[in-house]
């Protein structure tokens, strides 16, 4: 298992060197205005995707390994990637009849461009969702990672040459995503070509993955709403320029993405094919990875707290403001991917109506903390309020989960170091000391939850499956 997560993390790791060798160019050339109307593009497309999907990439991964040879796994291919590429053609007619609409909430001013990039944007989402989808199912980790890190380097390079020779606003980050992607998925499709074979395709098939899918199109909204709601309130409530600041804060927490996405992309078909094997280990393994996931993922958060003023020497000085919105929002990855070890329950199971309850209610939780700390606190009140709804969000779904799929959970070691971890967030965040101190205070918190997990820790390095990687 190690040695998978090891070859998914591989793309992520050199995204990240890409990052931190960007940052500081893409920082000085952007201003945050411009960078706060880049992320309101963002949420646009993610939005839009998620119902064009139709629910059918999760209905992919559900079925892909009750499949038993290439044939029927072609097929699920084509019947699963379908509805997506129809759902887009309706959808590009509506962009255009509302183009005007569409951009006004995205830029606060009408721009036929921006929509025509958004449609471009989703079209080619749905082809990446499916063909990096295949690759994380097929466990071609290898080919994974370096189509990740393609899509950063050409994201880069687009980005800095658009800002450079033509203008430095936002168009200059949204054409290097849209670059980025592209590249990706003409390389995906040619090592995933084998799939594509239009014969297959059969509306019987399809409607059975429709029916599966399509209950996670109202929870993948909440979770929209869930996720988006801090930058919502903060456009309207504060400024561009304060959006700009939070998305910056990001920068910081990309570190911690990378190990959740590249956890995600090899734990989500792993977990299904350990619970398909019914095995009477299963359930011990599921409990084994939410500790080790737990103990590496809180160090590495409060590292990444610790090593602040090293990382803003890569920002522009006009994002100064950003290292202290950062320390809430490291919850987000964290508790997100802790939660992907516990919802197993509810997907095993087909109780995927959960989603939606759960999304909803963290969603609103977090709209009323934003609404109640952003116009106090700015981007900081948002990042705490969304810290929070996280851990709400993880709550949730291990409670929820644990009544159709349970295994052991360490609460007290778990509780702790999530309120040490929140602890820590709060004196970064809103308390000013002399540097040497908060440094000396942040160090202390590393050592208390090396301390808490520490048997964790030395089993999960002297295990054999490392031994074996390194």
């Amino acid at each position: 298992m190690f040695k998978l997560f090891a070859k998914y993390s591989l793309g992520g790791v050199l995204s990240a060197l890409i990052s931190l060798f960007s940052t500081p160019i893409i920082t000085a050339l952007i201003i945050p205005v411009e960078m706060g109307k880049a992320s309101m593009y963002t949420l646009a497309f993610n939005f839009v995707l998620q119902i064009v999907l139709l629910g059918t990439d999760q209905s992919y991964v559900r079925e892909y390994y009750r499949k038993t040879n290439n044939s029927e796994r072609k097929k699920l291919f084509m019947n699963c990637m379908t509805p997506g590429l129809i759902c887009t053609f309706f959808f590009l007619i509506l962009f255009y009849q509302f183009r005007e609409f569409i951009s006004k909430m995205i830029l606060n001013e009408h721009s036929d461009l921006i929509v025509v990039l958004l449609g471009i944007s989703v079209f080619l989402g749905v082809l990446e969702r499916f063909v990096m989808l295949t690759l994380r199912l097929e466990k071609k980790a290898i080919s994974f990672s370096f189509f990740r890190f393609l899509a950063a380097v050409v994201s880069f390079f687009v980005t800095y040459l658009y800002a450079i020779y033509i203008d430095k606003n936002f168009y200059a980050i949204v054409y290097g995503n849209i670059a980025g992607i592209f590249f990706t998925v003409i390389l995906a499709i040619i090592v995933t070509s084998a799939n594509w074979k239009f014969g297959l395709i059969s509306w019987k098939k399809i409607k059975p993955l429709l029916r599966y899918g399509i209950p996670f199109v109202p929870a993948f909204l909440a979770s929209w709403i869930f996720e988006g709601v801090d930058k919502i309130i903060l456009r309207n409530v504060a400024s561009f320029e304060e959006l700009g600041l939070f998305s910056a804060a990001f920068k910081f927490v990309y570190i911690l993405n990378i190990l959740q996405l590249a956890f995600t992309s090899f734990w989500a078909p792993m977990a299904m094919e350990l619970y398909e094997s019914n095995s009477p280990t299963t359930r011990n393994r599921f409990k084994e990875v939410l500790s080790i996931g737990s103990a590496f993922l809180f160090i590495g958060g409060l590292i990444l707290i610790s090593s602040t003023d090293i990382i803003m020497y890569l920002f522009d000085k006009q994002y100064d403001d950003s290292a202290q919105i950062m320390p809430f929002l490291l919850l987000i990855p964290i508790m997100y991917t802790l939660s992907e070890i516990t919802v197993g329950g509810i997907n095993f199971k087909n109780k995927t109506y959960w989603h939606l309850v759960i999304a909803i209610l963290s969603g609103t939780i977090n709209f009323l903390l934003c609404f109640l700390l952003v116009p106090i606190y700015g981007a900081k009140g948002a990042a705490m309020s969304t810290g929070f709804s996280y851990i709400l969000f993880f709550i949730l779904r291990t409670i929820i989960s644990m009544n159709y799929f349970s295994f052991e959970i360490d609460i007290f070691r778990l509780l702790s170091a999530v309120v040490l971890f929140v602890s820590i967030c709060w004196l970064n965040t809103f308390l000013v000391f002399e540097k040497d101190v908060l440094l000396y205070i942040n160090f202390l918190g590393v050592l208390s939850v090396v301390a808490l997990y520490f048997k964790v820790i030395k089993k999960a390095v002297f295990s054999n499956e490392l031994k074996e990687l390194i």
